[in-house]
C-alpha cells in the first residue's frame, strides 16, 4: 500500500488482523517512501515489545523503500504460497 491516510490505515489493520488470524494468505507491503511508514512500523514494534502483539505479527508484513524490491518479494511470496497449495 503507498502513502495516505486514516482511511489507508484502517485497510492495512483489517487485512494483518486477517492474515494474524490465518483467515488470509497473501503478502502485505506497505510502499515506504521517503521513510512514510517508519513511525508505523516503529509503533507496530513498541506494540511487540510491551506484549500487546506476539513478536511473530512483525513477519506477516514488509515495509519496503522500492518498486523492485517489492515486485521480488510478491513473486517470491506467490511462489512460495502455489507450492504449500500443490
Amino acid at each position: 500500500m503507498t502513502p495516505g491516510g486514516i482511511g489507508t490505515y484502517e485497510e492495512f489493520f483489517e487485512i494483518l488482523t486477517l492474515k494474524s488470524l490465518h483467515r488470509l494468505d497473501r503478502p502485505i507491503v506497505l510502499y515506504n517512501i521517503n521513510g512514510y511508514y517508519d513511525r508505523m512500523k516503529a509503533l507496530l514494534q513498541h506494540t511487540a515489545d510491551e506484549k500487546f502483539m506476539d513478536v511473530a505479527n512483525m513477519e506477516l508484513c514488509a515495509f519496503m523503500d522500492g518498486p523492485e524490491q517489492i515486485l521480488t518479494y510478491i513473486e517470491n511470496y506467490r511462489r512460495q504460497w502455489t507450492q504449500t497449495k500443490e
